[in-house]
């Protein structure tokens, strides 16, 4: 197996990655975490997972070599790729997303519905403290992001299903049936379709950080953007957003459940 997952921050990709890997034999598992797009698999990662082992980019070099040795060779290989829109350029052009990943990789396309992935994202932007307008502007340029890979993810796996799948997180969560259809893609034989734990990296949860790490099925994940409907800057996020023609046709298309959101 050799998958590549694409997503925006806030999708919880790590969980649903999670799903996946934690199932395998874990000596002969390779992760590289959120890659640079169009930089080798062993020089663009920020986390390398190996064996049980886990090592940060900014750890010497003597502690990453070892779990670089012959990764190649290994049956179970896997890298996340956090920049949706660099994504999204280097597959409209037919680029490799890094040079190893070729044709025998499949690609794993993760989203969020549009209202809870926009509430997790203003409180992980929310903590860096800036001024409202920025932050709308910063949520709005991510918004559009998140449309261009949720789109290009939609499209990619109708076109060819063996290759590329989409999952929507909030799907995912919410039923075992999902999670068994992704294990089955990814060729597991009697995966469980239990919750993954909250991971520390990746920033957990945005609302519940590691509270709930063992209890991932005690997480209000699915009405996340119900505790915002009075916020103003979600709501004027929002209302910009509907006006956006890169945007919310996506949002329709998507999640018509949610287009109608006043």
């Amino acid at each position: 197996m050799k998958l590549c997952v694409v997503a925006p921050q806030r999708s919880g990709h790590h969980a649903v990655l999670h799903s996946v890997i934690d199932q395998v034999d874990q000596d002969g598992l390779v992760y590289f975490n959120s890659c640079v797009v169009s930089r080798s698999l062993e020089s663009g990662w920020s986390s390398l997972h190996r064996s049980g082992q886990i090592v940060r980019r900014t750890a010497d070099a003597s502690v990453s070599a070892p779990l670089l040795a012959d990764w190649q060779s290994l049956p179970y290989q896997a890298a996340s790729f956090e920049r949706p829109d660099h994504v999204v350029q280097a597959m409209t052009r037919r680029s490799r997303l890094a040079p190893e990943v070729d044709e025998s990789w499949h690609t794993l396309f993760v989203t969020r519905s549009f209202l809870n992935w926009l509430a997790s994202t203003q409180v992980l932007l929310a903590r860096r403290n800036i001024p409202d307008d920025d932050l709308i502007a910063e949520m709005l340029r991510r918004a559009a992001d998140w449309a261009a890979l949720t789109d290009l993810g939609g499209r990619m796996a109708k076109s060819d299903p063996h290759q590329n799948r989409l999952v929507v997180y909030d799907d995912w969560f919410r039923a075992p049936t999902e999670r068994a259809a992704l294990a089955e893609w990814c060729g597991l034989a009697e995966a469980s379709t239990e919750l993954p734990i909250v991971r520390h990296y990746g920033g957990g949860s945005s609302f519940d950080l590691q509270k709930k790490r063992d209890a991932p099925s005690e997480m209000d994940v699915l009405g996340r953007y119900l505790e915002f409907v009075d916020d103003p800057v979600f709501r004027t996020t929002l209302a910009r957003a509907k006006e956006d023609q890169t945007v919310w046709p996506v949002v329709a298309r998507h999640f018509p459940e949610q287009a109608s959101f006043q």
